[in-house]
């Protein structure tokens, strides 16, 4: 699998980073740096035909645009699949919210490819709405 888009790396110097508020005070986030990458990692398909991988990228925020492809052997065989168009429709800014941990389901058909969020890992216990 391969995920392009990705920040590279993180800008720490003074004055750039996103100070965001939390009920228990409030954290400092760096800004994602310029300079955009790829990541891959290694799927597997099992006997059911799904094909499961796992990427830890950095922080997803709004202006971060990844597209997603499947690879088999050095060939692509799903095409780049926008996942701004998701993660755009998600209930939160993305900028601010501090833990980001998102389980995807990409289900292939012939004609149409739908992606939807298997579980609500990214909600912390005891977290604040608001």
């Amino acid at each position: 699998m391969r995920l392009k888009g990705i920040p590279a790396l993180y800008d720490f110097t003074g004055g750039t980073e996103q100070t965001v508020p939390s009920g228990n005070g409030s954290y400092t986030i760096p800004r994602s740096g310029k300079t955009i990458t790829y990541h891959e990692t290694r799927a597997a398909m099992n006997y059911d035909y799904e094909v499961t991988g796992e990427f830890v990228t950095y922080r997803y925020t709004a202006g971060t645009h990844e597209l997603w492809s499947l690879w088999c052997d050095g060939e692509q065989v799903i095409g780049d699949l926008d996942l701004h168009l998701f993660f755009s429709k998600l209930p939160m800014n993305m900028d601010l919210n501090m833990e980001q941990e998102f389980d995807l389901l990409i289900t292939v058909y012939e004609n149409e490819i739908i992606v939807t969020q298997s579980t609500a890992s990214d909600w912390a216990e005891g977290g604040s709405v608001g």
